[in-house]
């Protein structure tokens, strides 16, 4: 149940002071179709499931967050509690950006795991786009639409956009000439960009006109990133139908797009950065290896950096692109390995590789033991001369010793890490229980304030159900306590009996 698996222009947008889902059509579950009289046999018969001889936790509780981190006193204040906007379905605070005031906006992936949604899942299984559609539409995700939330006066966060919900969250956001940008993810009808720049108001937010350069096979707004030289705002996609797409607006309304360009995108343009004045760098990212390519402004012209030939890594992906003190750093996704971290001198390409399995020697050199495989390094950036990374940990915790007669759910908690460095050959772990909130497996989002403070966001275990939510208040209406432990064997065979 816990192991990983993974478009609407007339989505109506409900101001901050509106709790309740508004969209154009009532979302449907599979499932839903069976009458009352069906739904109401719950409890009857011998059930089959011996699923949960230990204690679940109460994910109604769990959620993505904000942290504030003193760099200095390595502590951290927890700004949010059980999730953002107090949804526990938010899961991730999954993107983030600054506007011109150090005002914090952060974007939340919506999600709730759906069980009754395993089957149809597994019988439509086949190519990437059924594991990664689970991020931006998936019979495995019961969604009310991604939200985007600013930071108020004294750490409060207030909802100045939620989305409809085919717009399941929001994976990008950036400050691009003093507005701000947030780029969503929609399997149905395709991704958008939600920006305030339309408004004197800051906290009024609509979809950005893209004059149709976004596709309908669109469904994940992966990269953002803008250009000193020509002040345009650089987009990439995901788009695992007909590939992904490297997008350049300017800010008003031109518009250019580029599928490829004699360049393999694979199927994801997941992060970019600006290398050097008038050169943008894009990471790609294709399930089985990357590409780093270059778009030479100047000359308007693409290319692709050399990449290192004695890297042994399993790579899946680009997850981090960096220019700092002179050099590109590179982070790589690798499921299998854990991430690899290389870096390279801007002028001469010549990788240096600083780490290939995720910081493992590290954590058992600075805490005794590897807790996290760290797949991926999931957010970064640099306050006072410092560089920090927070990873992804990995949906298993590898400090447990399920020898020791302990609970197994312990087994799936997983928590984030955060490591720094001065010098961006070694890395020091500053924390490794992810602020010792349970079931948080990633430090999703960074941003870095001109006052040195930094601003973290969270991701909590994305496959925990919380059933006192739609779609299981929706299936099964009276009939479940709320009680994860109480209900999770009543839901099993419902699955089984109902064949959904």
């Amino acid at each position: 149940m816990l192991a990983s698996a993974a478009h609407g222009e007339n989505a109506k947008l409900t101001q901050s002071n509106t709790n309740h889902l508004e969209t154009t059509e009532k979302s449907k579950v599979r499932g839903a179709s069976k009458t009352p009289e069906t739904r109401r046999k719950l409890g009857k018969g011998k059930s089959k499931c011996n699923l949960v001889p230990f204690d679940l936790p109460d994910v109604s509780e769990l959620g993505g967050e904000v942290h504030q981190y003193d760099p200095d006193k390595k502590k951290s204040k927890k700004l949010t509690d059980n999730g953002l906007g107090k949804d526990s379905i938010n899961k991730y605070a999954w993107s983030s950006a600054l506007d011109d005031q150090d005002d914090l906006y952060v974007g939340t992936f919506n999600a709730n795991f759906n069980l009754l949604g395993v089957r149809a899942f597994e019988e439509n299984l086949e190519g990437p786009e059924s594991f990664l559609n689970i991020w931006s539409g998936s019979p495995l995700m019961y969604s009310e639409g991604g939200a985007i939330y600013k930071q108020k006066k004294k750490g409060n966060f207030k909802q100045v956009l939620k989305a409809s919900n085919n717009h399941v969250g929001f994976r990008k956001g950036i400050n691009h000439m003093g507005k701000m940008y947030f780029g969503s993810s929609n399997s149905e009808t395709g991704a958008k960009i939600f920006t305030n720049q339309y408004s004197e108001d800051s906290d009024e937010f609509k979809i950005l006109n893209d004059s149709f350069t976004l596709h309908p096979n669109d469904v994940s707004i992966r990269a953002m990133c803008t250009s000193s030289h020509s002040g345009h705002l650089y987009i990439g996609t995901e788009n695992v139908y007909d590939g992904p797409a490297i997008i350049s607006y300017d800010g008003d309304s031109s518009w250019e797009r580029w599928d490829n360009e004699g360049i393999d995108f694979g199927f994801a343009v997941a992060e970019c950065t600006e290398l050097s004045v008038g050169k943008m760098l894009f990471g790609t990212w294709n399930g089985s290896g990357y590409n780093l390519v270059v778009y030479d402004e100047v000359h308007e012209s693409f290319s692709e950096l050399d990449l290192p030939d004695h890297l042994e890594h399993n790579t899946n992906g680009v997850m981090e692109l960096r220019v700092w003190n002179g050099y590109l750093y590179v982070g790589l996704l690798s499921y299998e390995d854990g991430f690899a971290l290389i870096r390279t001198d801007t002028e001469t390409i010549s990788w240096d590789i600083i780490t290939e399995d995720g910081f493992f020697q590290e954590q058992i050199d600075q805490i005794g033991l590897p807790k996290a495989k760290n797949p991926y390094p999931w957010s970064s950036a640099v306050v006072n001369g410092k560089y920090y990374i927070g990873t992804f940990a990995g949906v298993l915790n590898r400090g447990v010793d399920m020898g020791m007669g302990g609970n197994p759910l312990d087994l799936f908690d997983s928590r984030a890490q955060l490591w720094s460095s001065t010098d961006g050959t070694e890395w020091m772990l500053e924390e490794h229980d992810a602020f010792g909130e349970e079931f948080t497996y990633g430090f999703r989002t960074m941003q870095a304030t001109s006052k040195g403070d930094l601003y973290i966001g969270t991701a909590s275990h994305l496959f925990l159900p919380d059933i006192s939510r739609p779609p299981y208040t929706d299936y099964f209406g009276e009939g479940l306590s709320g009680d994860l432990n109480k209900d999770i064997c009543e839901i099993i065979d419902r699955i089984e009996e109902f064949g959904i």
